[in-house]
């Protein structure tokens, strides 16, 4: 979710064991975050994914359909670039499609077939009264080895707090990803 055209995000990961999964990652999120988590949602998700033409790369590097509650009535399409060298500070434009039932039909009368899809189950939280400060859990299908957590805020300050919060949850085991999902799964290059 952007706020006014950013995104300031930390995307982490932590590697899947036999005493940590997807539900364990999230219980401690829960625990750490509980008295401050005003909000919570559990879904599955599936996003589509175009590149961008040659002629944008300068700002926008990738666009994404995702079906905004998971039950097909509403879609945001975003635009996403590295417009600062980075996925921690980042450009992101929604738009919010309704009816949803021509969004996938109007993008591909534009740009194609999708370049790939992502499906994530997850877990999200809104963190202290405000729909900007979110931590996310959630896996990626076929993507065994990693649980990701993603911290977003409208600053980078308090997403950086919190961030550093839960590198203290998770006794230091987080790594941080340089590149988005579509650049590690899709494209598989750096941007």
């Amino acid at each position: 979710m952007s706020y006014r055209n950013r995104e300031i995000e930390s995307k982490l990961s932590l590697p899947i064991t036999p005493n940590r999964g997807l539900t364990e990652a999230n219980l401690t999120v829960l625990r750490g975050f509980n008295s401050r988590i005003y909000k919570s949602i559990y879904a599955t998700s599936t996003d589509l994914y175009w590149s961008i033409p040659e002629v944008c790369k300068g700002k926008a590097n990738f666009l994404r359909l995702r079906d905004q509650d998971g039950d097909g009535t509403s879609f945001v399409m975003t635009v996403k670039g590295r417009d600062r060298n980075t996925t921690l500070d980042r450009l992101e434009i929604d738009l919010s499609i309704t009816p949803a039932d021509k969004s996938e039909s109007f993008i591909q009368a534009i740009f194609g077939p999708p370049e790939g899809q992502i499906t994530k189950t997850y877990h999200a939280h809104w963190i202290d009264s405000s729909k900007w400060d979110t931590i996310c859990c959630y896996t990626v299908a076929g993507v065994l080895d990693k649980v990701f957590l993603e911290v977003e805020s409208s600053s980078k300050k308090k997403m950086l707090e919190m961030e550093e919060e839960l590198m203290l949850l998770f006794g230091g085991a987080p790594e941080r990803e340089s590149g988005s999902l579509y650049e590690m799964y899709i494209s598989r290059k750096s941007i």
